[in-house]
């Protein structure tokens, strides 16, 4: 929601909607929101851009005081989170772009005080920095001063391969995980989820496996995959419109 670009070469243009306006929030790119280009639209749908898959690699990595009742979702417990690319030309052909890649991920385990993005909201300076240009370095300072104020337990980049796998911690007080990357190149669109709770009816879950569609960070006005940077830009370190999803 932070370029109006509506290819994934768009320059960069003034608003943050494809219509250039500068009044919405982060949001999924669905048919309805998708650009006139139709990006990332196949059959009159937006077909997901991943599937993340987390498995559960250790139990009670810090165990509960002997003695104690047991307490729902105790402990830390690690996962592996696999990330496997769905972007192709074939299931994503509306100006697939020659050099369509993801930017190096960002994961975060965390607390429900914690938020990375989500849908409707203006995308923060470190979403911004990611969804446009795939830099992680003002996001993942954003999330070492939440480590420190304790809502963030884990954080971690990884590459931008098609296929990868990362092993993030949760715990107690953190049952939530985020994650994002850039679609490269883009204007400001990115893939991700944020506050999946891999605490579910008081158990850790051993594994579960979930899509993630493309959003639009509502910074960047580009209506195709190489526009231009918008030439306002944004102010006070808020985004010009709040973040969406893409959908046809």
């Amino acid at each position: 929601g932070t370029d109006c670009g509506t290819t994934f070469t768009s320059a960069n243009c003034a608003g943050g909607t494809t219509n250039g306006s500068s009044a919405v929030p982060v949001y999924e790119i669905t048919p309805t929101t998708t650009t006139s280009a139709g990006v990332f639209v196949n059959n009159n749908a937006v077909l997901p851009m991943a599937t993340i898959t987390f498995t559960r690699r250790t139990y009670n990595v810090v165990s509960e005081t002997p003695g104690m009742r047991p307490v729902a979702c105790a402990g830390g417990q690690r996962y592996n989170m696999q990330v496997q690319s769905l972007w192709t030309g074939a299931r994503h052909p509306a100006d697939y772009p020659s050099n369509a890649h993801f930017s190096p991920i960002v994961v975060a385990s965390h607390s429900g005080n914690y938020q990375m993005w989500a849908s409707g909201s203006p995308a923060s300076v470190g979403v911004q920095t990611v969804a446009e240009m795939g830099n992680s370095s003002s996001l993942t300072s954003d999330l070492s001063t939440a480590q420190t104020a304790g809502t963030v337990l884990q954080y971690l980049t990884g590459s931008g391969a098609d296929q990868q796998t990362v092993n993030i911690t949760v715990g107690s007080g953190h049952v939530y995980v985020s994650f994002m990357t850039m679609l490269a190149p883009s204007p400001d669109w990115f893939t991700g989820f944020q506050d999946l709770s891999l605490c579910r009816g008081g158990n850790w879950v051993d594994a579960i496996t979930i899509t993630v569609q493309p959003w639009d960070a509502g910074t960047d006005c580009g209506t195709t995959f190489t526009s231009a940077n918008c030439a306002g830009g944004t102010t006070n370190g808020s985004s010009a419109v709040p973040v969406y999803e893409i959908t046809p």
